[in-house]
């Protein structure tokens, strides 16, 4: 079999993660701009986009099964938001698991958030739909929504 390249883009009106907090900035949000992968080989490209930056993370893993992807792919989102939020990374991805909820496939992923020197563990979900590393990358940006208003800076 071939090796696939699969390239996933979505457009500005689709929103993965946004804060609900109240004293969020209600323009507050991380989009998926693309993810691309290739079956076969363990690297997974996820960018990022907030306040018109755009943040690229990469994943490398090891092996090439659909839950080694998963993780690959949660690990590239989790590199990425880290870099949006620098100085120092404060995303620790901690697992990653596929499960089934009534007919639906999901993907599930616990992080490790330090906000204000305080560890809080953080949980994403997003149905597996036609992909599950976009699936896995759509969980971490899940996890992290509740989060971004204390982790990330506003733009001047």
């Amino acid at each position: 079999m071939a090796d696939e390249h699969t390239i996933h883009r979505v457009t500005p009106a689709q929103p993965l993660a946004q804060v609900s907090d109240v004293q969020a900035a209600p323009d507050l949000r991380i989009q998926l701009r693309e993810l691309i992968h290739t079956r076969g080989e363990p690297i997974v490209t996820v960018t990022l986009a907030l306040h018109g930056r755009r943040i690229v993370g990469i994943g490398r893993g090891q092996g090439n099964s659909t839950t080694r992807l998963e993780c690959t792919a949660a690990d590239a989102t989790v590199q990425a938001i880290n870099r949006l939020i620098t100085p120092m990374p404060q995303l620790r991805l901690e697992h990653v698991q596929r499960a089934q909820i009534g007919q639906l496939d999901i993907c599930l992923v616990q992080l490790t958030v330090v906000v204000d020197d305080d560890q809080q563990t953080a949980i994403g979900v997003s149905r597996i739909r036609s992909d599950s590393a976009e699936a896995a990358a759509r969980a971490v940006l899940d996890a992290t929504n509740r989060y971004l208003a204390r982790l990330v800076p506003l733009p001047s």
